[in-house]
């Protein structure tokens, strides 16, 4: 009995590693990575399927948890049945209304929970990782165990310096007793997505530290166009979709500059942050509607289980190209 189980356990093991590498060396046109890049996204979108992921990660991980029931998914080849799939998750996306279509409000609450879920369960691995004592939480130490005391005196806040992580680690510390739970963990590692306000400032003075050329910690007009509004008009040109004029970036500058100083602070670019630093969150909104329009065939803004499964490539095959894009331009850790 125990050599069976080991002998589908590395069936399962080999048949997930054969799909990975088969459909991330395929020659497929569309490629969701280029389509982030041409966006703008630092990170790579979540995947349409869950199967996907779950494959992804037993793969990463170097186990067969799991694969034992998603392998009634894949055809004689050994790749996924796209088709089956799409029609097994159509139901579960076309609910309000379900009326037969995925219109992009379904499609991007999907989308957005395969982000939320991809989120979960890196800050559930790192909390694994890092929580020596089994407490349920991470100090700054048991995360960077390497970083002295005298690192920390040296006040390096540099990006990516240990006074630059010390200072993110304290922000997201919300009850300011030096431990983080889960939700400040994730607040931690994906800063980009969280509703801390301080944490938001705090990214935001980050990311004008990088284009602040005079080091007034404002931006001025030509510090705004070269460094911000190329961004915003990477997501604001596939949200117009040639409906309306995407804003020039003297109307975007002067609806911004509220008291018309000409000069951009702290607070009249908090809402531009989501352009200048998109996350994971932010990305799935803007993939949804990329996937929109790839899929789209009569252009009614919204999809029939028979145009997902036509451009059933767009929704597999591309999130499997080798890709150098980084989940994350903050995460390397000291």
């Amino acid at each position: 009995m125990g050599q069976t189980v080991v002998v589908v356990t590395t069936v399962y093991l080999v048949l997930a590693t054969t799909l990975y590498q088969v459909m991330r060396n395929s020659d497929n046109q569309y490629n969701s990575i280029s389509a982030a890049r041409r966006l703008g996204y630092n990170i790579s979108p979540p995947n349409f399927d869950p199967l996907v992921e779950s494959i992804q990660r037993s793969v990463d991980d170097n186990t067969a948890e799991k694969l034992q029931n998603d392998s009634s998914y894949l055809d004689d080849d050994g790749k996924i049945n796209t088709t089956y799939r799409i029609m097994v998750l159509f139901p579960f996306l076309d609910v309000a209304p379900k009326d037969g279509f995925v219109d992009s409000k379904e499609l991007e609450k999907w989308i957005l929970q395969q982000a939320v879920d991809r989120l979960n369960f890196g800050t559930r691995q790192a909390l694994e990782l890092h929580d020596e004592n089994g407490d349920g939480l991470v100090s700054f130490p048991e995360y960077l165990p390497h970083v002295s005391n005298q690192d920390l005196e040296g006040d390096d806040k540099r990006r990516g310096a240990a006074g630059w992580w010390y200072e993110q680690f304290k922000n997201a510390d919300a009850d300011h007793n030096g431990l983080l739970d889960f939700d400040e963990l994730k607040d931690f590692l994906h800063p980009e997505d969280s509703t801390n306000e301080r944490i938001q400032k705090w990214l935001l003075r980050d990311e004008i530290r990088e284009m602040d050329y005079d080091n007034n910690q404002k931006l001025d007009w030509m510090e705004f166009e070269t460094g911000a509004y190329d961004g915003y008009l990477n997501y604001i040109a596939l949200e117009a979709k040639g409906d309306k004029d995407v804003p020039s970036e003297q109307d975007v500058f002067a609806k911004l500059d509220l008291d018309q100083d000409e000069l951009l602070d702290l607070d009249e670019l908090r809402p531009f942050l989501q352009y200048m630093n998109p996350g994971v969150l932010q990305n799935a909104r803007h993939h949804t509607l990329h996937l929109i329009d790839e899929a789209d065939q009569d252009e009614d803004g919204k999809l029939t289980i028979q145009e997902m499964i036509n451009n059933d490539r767009v929704f597999y095959d591309s999130l499997f190209h080798q890709t150098n894009v980084s989940d994350d331009k903050f995460h390397d850790e000291l």
